[in-house]
């Protein structure tokens, strides 16, 4: 329960949150392929690629300098590093598609829509065949 918790904590930390369906009264969404700018980009970008390093010394660096004492404190640093590092086993890493903006307006959330890397893989190695 805490590894899956953790998990989708380190997703959604800071401003960023997993993708979820429309809420109720959401008239639509509009997704950009387009980085956005600023400490949410940054932020988006600095995830991507702690995840993609597979990087013991790289997750505890991340977890030290970037991310909130609370988040620091929810798990061991040995539990954050299993979760990051099995996650990276699990997606072959991750892969920047988009964000989603609703209407209404999600006020404080950037919702990010990521790929699995072996998915990918997996279809284009479909494709190819």
């Amino acid at each position: 329960m805490t590894r899956r918790l953790l998990i989708g904590t380190l997703l959604l930390f800071g401003s960023m949150q997993a993708a979820f369906g429309q809420r109720p009264g959401e008239v639509s969404y509009a997704d950009s392929s387009v980085m956005p700018t600023g400490m949410i980009g940054e932020r988006i970008q600095s995830v991507i690629h702690v995840i993609n390093s597979g990087d013991p010394d790289e997750v505890r660096r991340f977890i030290a300098e970037e991310c909130t004492e609370r988040f620091r404190n929810f798990a061991p640093m040995e539990e954050h590093l299993s979760v990051v590092l099995g996650f990276r086993r699990q997606t072959g890493g991750l892969d920047f598609h988009g964000v989603r903006t609703y209407v209404p307006e999600r006020v404080g959330e950037t919702v990010v829509i990521l790929k699995d890397e072996l998915r990918r893989l997996a279809c284009h190695n479909a494709e190819v065949r």
